[in-house]
C-alpha cells in the first residue's frame, strides 16, 4: 500500500514555477496533510514531518497546456490504435505530430478515443520537474480530468482566477472566468443547431468555493440563464486542489500522461516492493522452521503411536495368552468386552469393575496395583495378580470384596523387596 503525494506547481500556467501546491493522501483516500511550499526542498521537509514510507508522487499539470480532441480509429487492439493515432489527429491539431506527445484515454465510442496533446519540449520540462522530487514518480495527470465528472453532464470547477471544465470524452480545458459565459453560450447555440427538433436538456454542474460565492454571484446567475441548460450550483469549503485530489480516488477518467517515452520503469526499490523483501525472507525462514518442527513432531508422534501399539499387544497377550493372532488389539479387545458384557451378573466387566473400585478406595492405594488379569468365562471367575505393600493390606482388600458379596480366594502370596504379590480369584455370588 502506498501513500499518494499530489503536487501541482503554482501559478499553474508556468512550467518554470518553483512554488508548489501539495496534498498527502493515504491509500484509502484519507487526507493526511496539505498546503503550499515555496520550492521542492521545502516540500520535502514538510512531507518528512509525517514520517511516512512508500510515498509516490502524482504530478498534476494544468489543462491549459493541452489540446483535447477525439480521434476516430477503426483499430481495436491498443498497439494498432497507437500506430494509427498520429494520422487520425494530424488535421485536428494543425501542427507537426512528431513534435507532440499524444495521450490516449479509454474508448468512448465504437471507434472514438479521447486524446490529450502536448508539445514534447513542454512535457520534457514537466517530466524533469516531477522526477526532481525525492520521491518516486507514479503518474502525471491533467487537473481538469480530475474534476468530479458525470456522464452526460458538464462540470465547471472554479479554481482561483480560472475555471476548469470537464465532461468525460467531450471537454477538458482551463480558461479564465471572463471566457466561461461566452463559451457556454456558444456550446448552447451549437447544440440547438445540431439537434433536429427540440434539443435535449444540457446538465451543467457548477462547483464554486464557499468564500467566492458572493464575488461570483453575477456570473453564476448568468450561467443559470444559459439556453437549454439545467444548472446545478454547489459550493465547497476545502481548497480546490484538495477537492481535485479527493475526486481522483472516485474517478476513472484521469489518464496517466506517463505513456510512450515517458512511461515509468518501476524498480523494486522505487515501487516500495523491495522494502518488503527482508520481511518476506524472515517469513519464509519461519515457515521453513515451522514445517521442520511439524515434520519432527509428526515423526515423534508416530514413534509414540508405535510404542503404544506394542504395549497394547503386550497387554492383550497377558490377558488372553492363548490368543495366537493379535493383528488389531483394540478391535479384538472391543469384541472380547462386548462378549463379556453379555455373560450376566458375574461377567468380566462386573468383576473387573468391582475389583478396580475396591482397589481405588483402599488406604495406601498409590502403592497397590494389578500386574496380570485372567478371566474364565466358563467358570465365571476373574484371577487378578495384586501388588500390595503388605500381607495385611492384601487381606483387607480381599475382605472388602467379600463384604461386597463376592467369593474371594487368595491362591498364593509371595513376599518381594517392595511388598507382597498375591493372586486373588474373584467369583460372583
Amino acid at each position: 500500500m502506498t501513500i499518494k503525494l499530489f503536487v501541482r506547481p503554482i501559478p499553474v500556467t508556468q512550467a518554470a514555477a518553483t512554488a508548489l501546491e501539495w496534498a498527502l493522501y493515504s491509500y484509502t483516500g484519507e487526507r493526511i496533510g496539505s498546503g503550499r511550499a515555496d520550492d521542492a526542498e521545502e516540500l520535502m521537509q514538510l512531507v518528512a514531518q509525517h514520517d511516512l514510507q512508500d510515498v509516490w508522487v502524482q504530478y498534476v499539470l494544468p489543462a491549459s497546456h493541452f489540446t483535447f480532441t477525439v480521434a476516430h480509429v477503426a483499430a481495436k487492439q491498443a498497439r494498432y490504435v497507437q500506430q494509427a493515432l498520429p494520422f487520425a489527429i494530424e488535421e485536428a491539431i494543425a501542427e507537426d505530430v512528431e513534435s507532440m506527445h499524444l495521450v490516449t484515454g479509454e474508448r468512448i465510442g465504437k471507434e472514438e478515443y479521447p486524446v490529450l496533446v502536448i508539445r514534447r519540449e513542454r512535457m520534457d520540462r514537466w517530466f524533469d520537474a516531477a522526477n526532481a522530487l525525492e520521491f518516486p514518480l507514479h503518474g502525471m495527470y491533467v487537473d481538469a480530468q480530475m474534476c468530479p465528472g458525470e456522464e452526460g453532464a458538464l462540470t465547471v470547477l472554479f479554481d482561483g482566477d480560472e475555471v476548469l471544465l470537464f465532461q468525460p470524452g467531450l471537454v477538458c480545458m482551463r480558461t479564465h472566468h471572463e471566457n466561461l459565459l461566452p463559451y457556454l453560450e456558444i456550446c448552447a447555440r451549437s447544440r440547438a443547431s445540431s439537434e433536429e427538433g427540440e434539443a435535449p436538456a444540457w446538465n451543467i454542474r457548477v462547483l464554486t468555493p464557499e468564500d467566492q460565492k458572493d464575488s461570483l454571484g453575477v456570473l453564476l446567475a448568468q450561467i443559470e440563464h444559459v439556453d437549454g441548460a439545467i444548472v446545478q450550483i454547489e459550493s465547497f469549503s476545502v481548497p480546490s486542489f484538495d477537492l481535485l485530489c479527493e475526486s481522483f480516488f472516485n474517478t476513472s477518467h484521469a489518464a496517466n500522461l506517463c505513456q510512450g517515452p515517458y512511461a515509468i520503469k518501476e524498480s523494486s526499490g522505487s515501487s516500495g516492493i523491495g522494502k518488503w523483501w527482508p520481511v518476506a525472507a524472515v517469513a519464509a525462514g519461519w515457515f521453513a522452521i515451522q514445517v521442520g518442527l511439524d515434520l519432527t513432531q509428526g515423526f515423534m508422534y508416530q514413534k509414540q503411536a508405535d510404542e503404544y501399539e506394542q504395549q497394547m499387544v503386550k497387554l492383550y497377550r497377558s490377558l488372553y495368552p492363548n490368543e495366537k493372532n493379535v493383528s488389531s488389539p483394540k478391535r479384538q479387545m472391543e469384541g472380547k468386552l462386548r462378549n463379556a458384557s453379555n455373560t450376566g451378573g458375574g461377567g468380566f466387566l462386573q468383576l473387573l469393575g468391582e475389583a478396580g473400585y475396591q482397589l481405588s478406595v483402599q488406604p495406601g492405594k498409590q502403592n497397590m496395583g494389578f500386574n496380570n488379569l485372567q478371566f474364565s468365562n466358563q467358570r465365571g471367575e476373574l484371577a487378578v495378580e495384586v501388588k500390595a505393600p503388605s500381607l495385611d493390606q492384601l487381606d483387607r482388600y480381599k475382605q472388602a470384596l467379600v463384604q461386597s458379596g463376592y467369593q474371594v480366594d487368595i491362591g498364593s502370596a509371595i513376599k518381594e523387596p517392595s511388598g507382597v504379590r498375591g493372586k486373588i480369584t474373584i467369583k460372583g455370588s
